[in-house]
């Protein structure tokens, strides 16, 4: 089994165990008192800019330096070339958490991406909940012959909860699954 296919299955039985904890309508409720959304796609838009990330740990390289990562969001917040700030939120493989994003929300004024391993309606409603102005969807994470749609679905359900979507591909067949109307593409070269 490949490492993304291993964090995949360890994510889908985190989804049903979050959906015992909290209803899609606590979501709902929980994003009426959210903060409104900041244009990632704006904040990109505006010339030369980094997307600065937040991760904890990864599985390749392990724990990252814990005073980089407790400075790292004063610091890109600070900085002027820093346009906008991913937070990992996955906790198993990246020590990440909801709780991470909601912070980031609340001490930066700058979009905040959620960055995990997104394929669920139900994830995007937890990343407007807790206070995201976009997440990335991958294509790599499914292999089926459905995943346009899936796609799509998502990014329809994200632009209704008014996120914006940064869209990953590492292959020119990846990028042939994102919807037509997408705006925010980035390529990858790293091997998962």
């Amino acid at each position: 089994m490949h490492l993304i296919d291993e964090i995949v299955a360890v994510k889908r039985a985190e989804i049903e165990e979050s959906k015992r904890k909290r209803t899609v309508a606590d979501l709902r409720a929980m994003i009426r008192d959210t903060p409104k959304v900041r244009s990632f796609s704006s904040a990109l838009g505006s010339g030369f800019g980094l997307i600065a990330e937040i991760k904890k740990r990864s599985p390749s390289v392990g724990d990252m330096r814990k005073e980089n990562v407790e400075q790292a969001l004063a610091i890109y917040t600070a900085s002027p070339i820093v346009q906008a700030i991913s937070v990992l939120t996955d906790s198993r493989f990246f020590g990440g958490s909801l709780d991470d994003l909601w912070r980031a929300k609340q001490d930066t004024t700058k979009p905040v991406l959620r960055k995990d391993f997104i394929f669920s309606d139900y994830q995007l409603y937890e990343a407007r909940a807790y206070g995201a102005d976009a997440v990335l969807l991958m294509a790599r994470i499914s292999k089926t012959k459905a995943m346009k749609a899936e796609l799509r679905q998502l990014f329809e359900l994200a632009n209704e909860l008014q996120l914006d979507v940064l869209f990953e591909a590492h292959s020119e067949d990846e990028i042939k699954m994102f919807p037509d109307s997408a705006k925010i593409c980035g390529l990858n070269s790293r091997k998962f």
